[in-house]
């Protein structure tokens, strides 16, 4: 009788694979084809190459040297001036009629594309460093997201029982209060500036993520993959980080993409009231709050700051709402 190795021996009806539970593939597919739907949404192209573009002029701009030279009073609240546009008759640097760049003795080819400020400062390069201050906070809100709220929902997912009780418990009591008051109360205490807004957002800006993060690890640790690798012994971590991590990334990837606008909303709103970002540091909420003091007389310093500050928040929202629909399983389907 020939003898028949062990390992070669399986049940009737058992697949011949059994022996080695393999992780689900990413839901959405692979990364060349989420690349191919993205692209395909002419929208939401059009949003990601705005978004490059203000990031490529936040980090820019602020460098370059200042139109004129230094900030001079004598140059205090100069309109707009655009070369080629002003031989149209359009930001021409003319305020009643009169020009306010002979009269205030600009030298020639000088243009300030945003006017100047009460103290002289180009506009165009302030607007510009205050939005790249607004962006550097969403990009730490972004990261927040990630590393909090995907491990936190991540561990009590995954763990249940007791662990997730007390960690939802601690989630509901500050989902009880409103982020902003929570923000605004943290920034009270500690005193205005950047730290006490990246603070706030730490305290509170995961918190949506942890429960797009948790119900994803409920149904993921359900899956015969991950019963699979407990069967076997596998550890809890190398589950979590092998096998579960990657087919929850693009909704992950998607909620946090939601968190930059409304962290961008935050700090623009504790600045325009005085509690986020202080002078002579810029930011568009502080710039917005400066500008609309003297926004009868001199709009465009409150035009500028909000027209990019809406041209962010709105770019933003389609960029993460194509990646949503991009990752969506069930609009993948409907559109194969």
């Amino acid at each position: 009788m020939t003898d028949v190795p062990l390992e070669k021996l399986r049940f009737a009806g058992a697949p011949a694979a059994a022996a080695e539970p393999v992780a689900a593939g990413p839901a959405q597919g692979s990364g060349r084809d989420l690349w191919n739907r993205i692209r395909r949404d002419r929208r939401t192209v059009a949003a990601g190459i705005v978004v490059l573009i203000v990031i490529a002029l936040a980090i820019i701009v602020p460098f370059l040297p200042t139109p004129g030279g230094a900030a001079d009073v004598a140059y205090r609240y100069l309109p707009p001036k655009w070369p080629l546009l002003e031989h149209l008759g359009i930001l021409n640097g003319t305020r009643d009629g009169v020009d306010a760049y002979a009269k205030a003795g600009v030298p020639d080819g000088v243009y300030h594309l945003f006017g100047t400020d009460e103290l002289g400062r180009d506009m165009w390069q302030r607007v510009w460093d205050g939005t790249r201050v607004s962006l550097l906070i969403a990009l730490i809100a972004f990261v927040i997201d990630i590393v909090v709220g995907m491990v936190y929902g991540l561990v009590s997912g995954y763990f249940g029982g007791g662990t997730d009780t007390v960690l939802q418990g601690i989630v509901e009591i500050l989902s009880g209060i409103p982020q902003l008051v929570i923000v605004t109360l943290f920034v009270v205490a500690v005193g205005p500036g950047t730290g006490a807004i990246v603070f706030g957002l730490l305290l509170t800006n995961w918190l949506a993520m942890n429960r797009v993060s948790r119900s994803q690890a409920l149904r993921q640790k359900a899956e015969e993959y991950v019963l699979a690798s407990r069967t076997l012994g596998t550890k809890d971590r190398h589950i979590i980080v092998v096998q579960i991590l990657p087919n929850i990334v693009g909704p992950v990837l998607t909620m946090s993409m939601f968190s930059i606008p409304a962290a961008i909303f935050t700090e623009s709103y504790l600045s325009f009231v005085g509690m986020g970002v202080q002078p002579p540091q810029a930011s568009l909420g502080s710039l917005v709050s400066t500008g609309y003091q003297a926004f009868l007389s001199y709009p465009y310093l409150v035009l500028a700051p909000v027209l990019v500050l809406a041209v962010l928040m709105v770019s933003f929202t389609i960029v993460a709402d194509g990646l949503k629909e991009a990752t969506d399983p069930r609009a993948v389907e409907g559109r194969a």
